[in-house]
């Protein structure tokens, strides 16, 4: 098969109208095993079903509970469809050196121009391997500068039609070039939202009416992460929803005692998320 090499990530199986995108990147877990992740393909949907059915791995993902088959199936026709079209922002599927399933990572469509909203998950047996954290690693500082170049049209040697029609398939954030990246995770998920502060992600912009005066939760020891923390933090601000205090999907912050700031909303079927973003 002959395929057009655009950067050392991505290349086109169709070169004329940039259509059918393939992708791939790797790296290595925290004792230096090798992962390799690829665009997500039709024939991964068996993986998919047993990963996203096992409640152990989905509790504190999406809507915490185990996804139907037609919901898997809707889901990966998306991801696919968008590598199809052409279009980065599908899911990458991750594998080990022997070809075993780890999980998949997506960096898809965000809310607004240029937001790419990232989410991944692990197969339960690959926890605790520093595979999240290379993994969302490898797409912050590789992917997503590659996809925000190929936007903008940079690198190429001549910007003629075809490669227009290439920059036109990257622009595919709300029609615009990738400029920022936004994730969410429960308070009590604390491995997820300290991989993502470790990958350079600061809390989101909230959007409380007086930024001089956060939401205080006074309470001994206020020393994040620790999980009876967290699940105090979420006690606390499910009892401000309930007085009122607290609207559904907007943000509001919070502020420790060493004045880091965390931001979160609670969201309308009444879970509690972190929200983090990072500039490209």
């Amino acid at each position: 098969m002959v395929t057009a090499k655009i950067s050392s990530i991505f290349r086109y199986k169709i070169q004329d109208n940039a259509k059918e995108l393939i992708a791939n990147l790797s790296g290595t877990d925290k004792e230096n095993r090798r992962w390799i992740a690829r665009e997500i393909q039709n024939i991964d949907l068996p993986y998919y079903e047993k990963l996203l059915s096992d409640e152990v791995v989905v509790k504190n993902f999406n809507v915490e509970r185990p996804w139907t088959n037609e919901e898997i199936r809707a889901r990966l026709k998306i991801w696919e469809d968008r590598y199809k079209e052409g279009h980065p922002h599908g899911a990458f599927t991750i594998f080990d050196e022997q070809n075993n399933f780890i999980g998949y990572i997506t960096a898809g469509k965000g809310n607004g121009k240029g937001v790419s909203e990232l989410a991944y998950v692990l197969s339960y047996a690959y926890w605790n391997r520093g595979i999240g954290q290379s993994v969302v690693n490898k797409i912050v500082e590789e992917w997503g500068p590659e996809v925000r170049r190929i936007g903008l049209g940079e690198g190429f040697e001549k910007l003629d039609k075809q490669h227009q029609v290439v920059q036109k398939r990257f622009q595919c954030f709300e029609g615009d070039v990738l400029k920022r990246f936004y994730a969410t995770a429960r308070p009590t998920n604390i491995s997820s939202w300290r991989i993502l502060e470790k990958a350079g992600f600061e809390s989101a912009k909230s959007e409380v009416e007086n930024a001089e005066d956060p939401i205080d939760f006074n309470v001994k020891g206020f020393d994040l992460p620790s999980l009876d923390y967290c699940g105090q933090l979420e006690s606390f601000i499910e009892k401000l929803y309930k007085k009122q205090e607290i609207k559904v999907d907007k943000r509001y912050f919070m502020v420790n005692e060493n004045d880091k700031i965390y931001t979160f909303s609670r969201i309308s079927d009444g879970r509690i998320r972190f929200h983090y973003e990072k500039e490209i």
